[in-house]
């Protein structure tokens, strides 16, 4: 009697986060805001020592690049929130 033969499964890349632990270097969306308070918003964070990146988000009902989004690594995403806690008051 012939084995059944052994199912090829392609392996996964699995992220740190699926495999039970979180990516610290992982890039999450902080806000979104307006693109002319993004600039000020990534300078504010950047002088408080948190690395932030500003990206352009397109609106695709008026297909104009109205907002932007501002990302932040995983490992710095409280210290943001609470940056952000303390200019909006």
């Amino acid at each position: 009697m012939v084995p059944p033969m052994a199912i090829w499964r392609p392996r996964r890349n699995r992220s740190d986060a699926e495999r039970g632990g979180q990516a610290h270097d992982e890039l999450c969306e902080l806000v979104t805001v307006p693109s002319f308070e993004g600039p000020l918003l990534v300078a504010d964070l950047e002088q408080h020592g948190i690395r932030a990146i500003g990206q352009e988000a397109f609106n695709v009902a008026t297909r104009v690049a109205s907002d932007a989004r501002i990302l932040v690594r995983r490992a710095d995403l409280e210290a943001a929130q609470a940056v952000l806690v303390a200019r909006s008051s």
